[in-house]
C-alpha cells in the first residue's frame, strides 16, 4: 500500500511541478512579448498558428526538461548529469522514426481502400510545414521525456515491467482527455499506442526510438496527409483527407487516433511487441 502511495505522489509531483514551470514560462514570454494586456489576444487562436504552435511546444519542453532536472537532483538526490548525458542515437530515432510513418502509411492506405475518407489536395505552404515538422518535434521530445523517460524508468523500479508500461500509458492517455472530440475509443488508443511506445522504449532501451516514432505518427497524420492530430484543427497539410465513412473508422474530428482502424493495428502491434518482450530476452529496468 506504501509502494501504491508512493507512485501516486510520484505522479502528482511530476504533473505539478511541469504544469507550473508552464505557466511560469509561458507568462515570461507572454510578457517579453507585450502580449499580455495585447488587443485580439486569445491563447486558442495564438496557439493555432504554426510559428506560435512551434514556439509554445519548444516551451513546453524547456518545462519538462527543467521538470526531470530539478525531480532527479532534488527528489532522487541523483546528479544531474544522469539527464544530460544522454547522446542522440540516429539508428534508433531513424528506425522509430520509419515505424511511425509506417504505420500512418497503413492505417491511411486501409482506410482509402474501404472507402471511408477520399485523398484531396491540401493547402500546402513550406514555411508552415517547416514550423509544423518543428512543433511535432518538441511535442514528441516533451512527452517521451516525461512519460517514457521519466515517468517509466520510476515505474519500473516500483513494479513488474508489463504493469510500469501499462501505467505510464493510462497517465499518458488521460493527458489527453482535454484534447477536443476525446471519446473512449481515443482514450483506448491513446492507451495502446502508449503501451507500443513503451515497449519499444523497453525493449531497445532507448529513448529515440519512441521519440521518432512519436514524432511522425502525428507528422504523417496532421502536416502529410491532413487528418486532425488528437482533435487539433486540419490545416497546411500536403494532402487533404475528406471523411465520408463511418466516424468509428476515420476517427472524426479527433483523427485516426480515434479510429476502429488504429486499435486493430495497435493491438497487433503490441501485441507483437509484448510477445518480443516478455518471451524474448526481457527488461527489468531501464539505465537511460
Amino acid at each position: 500500500m506504501k509502494k501504491v502511495l508512493f507512485v501516486l505522489l510520484r505522479t502528482i509531483l511530476l504533473h505539478a511541478v511541469f504544469v507550473l514551470l508552464l505557466l511560469g514560462l509561458t507568462g515570461i514570454y507572454y510578457f517579453l512579448r507585450g502580449e499580455i494586456e495585447g488587443t485580439g489576444f486569445t491563447p486558442r487562436s495564438y496557439a493555432e498558428v504554426p510559428h506560435n504552435q512551434m514556439i509554445m511546444a519548444i516551451i513546453t519542453f524547456l518545462a519538462a526538461f527543467l521538470t526531470i532536472l530539478l525531480l532527479v537532483r532534488f527528489i532522487d538526490k541523483r546528479s544531474m548529469r544522469d539527464m544530460l548525458k544522454i547522446r542522440f542515437n540516429l539508428n534508433q530515432f531513424g528506425y522509430g522514426s520509419l515505424l511511425g510513418a509506417g504505420l500512418i502509411i497503413l492505417i491511411t492506405f486501409i482506410l482509402i481502400s474501404m472507402n471511408q475518407v477520399g485523398l484531396g489536395k491540401g493547402n500546402f505552404h513550406m514555411q508552415s510545414m517547416l514550423y509544423l515538422l518543428l512543433y511535432y518535434l518538441f511535442v514528441s521530445l516533451y512527452e517521451e521525456f516525461l512519460y517514457r523517460g521519466y515517468l517509466l524508468g520510476y515505474y519500473t523500479k516500483q513494479m513488474p515491467v508489463y504493469l510500469a508500461v501499462i501505467l505510464t500509458a493510462v497517465v499518458f492517455a488521460l493527458m489527453h482527455m482535454a484534447n477536443r472530440s476525446f471519446n473512449a475509443l481515443a482514450l483506448v488508443n491513446v492507451i495502446l499506442l502508449g503501451v507500443v511506445l513503451g515497449l519499444i522504449r523497453i525493449r531497445g532501451r532507448n529513448l529515440w526510438a519512441p521519440i521518432g516514432l512519436h514524432f511522425l505518427w502525428n507528422f504523417m497524420q496532421g502536416p502529410i496527409f491532413g487528418f486532425s492530430v488528437s482533435g487539433s484543427p486540419r490545416t497546411h497539410g500536403i494532402f487533404l483527407m475528406w471523411l465520408h465513412g463511418n466516424e468509428s473508422l476515420t476517427g472524426g474530428s479527433f483523427g485516426p487516433n480515434a479510429s476502429l482502424v488504429t486499435l486493430i493495428v495497435l493491438l497487433a502491434l503490441s501485441g507483437w511487441l509484448a510477445y518480443r518482450q516478455f518471451y524474448q530476452n526481457p527488461a527489468k529496468e531501464l539505465t537511460e
